[in-house]
């Protein structure tokens, strides 16, 4: 009896959150020290939390996420399940 080779599930290792926001800023060409001054934190910790030195806190995910123009939902999600994160579309204008 001849056994075909088994077939593993693909395994989606989560991007660091600091690494997928230094991405989304270098994408938007703004620097560390400007998106600091945009969410308000401190640059020493932003670029911490960007190097995976440091898990950061809520707060400062939530003012980088602002900052760079996404919703807070958005940036745990991708970070959960490992996928690139996009901002979401605009709302259709009201009519």
């Amino acid at each position: 009896m001849t056994r075909s080779p088994a077939t593993h599930p693909t395994i989606c290792t989560p991007t660091p959150l600091g690494v997928e926001i230094r991405r989304i800023r270098h994408e938007q060409g703004i620097s560390q020290r400007r998106l600091a001054k945009l969410a308000g934190v401190d640059r020493a910790s932003l670029r911490r939390f960007e190097e995976g030195q440091s898990r950061g806190n809520l707060q400062l995910v939530e003012a980088v996420a602002d900052a760079l123009g996404y919703e807070l939902e958005l940036m745990f999600r991708g970070f959960a399940g490992g996928i690139a994160l996009h901002p979401l579309p605009p709302d259709p204008p009201e009519r």
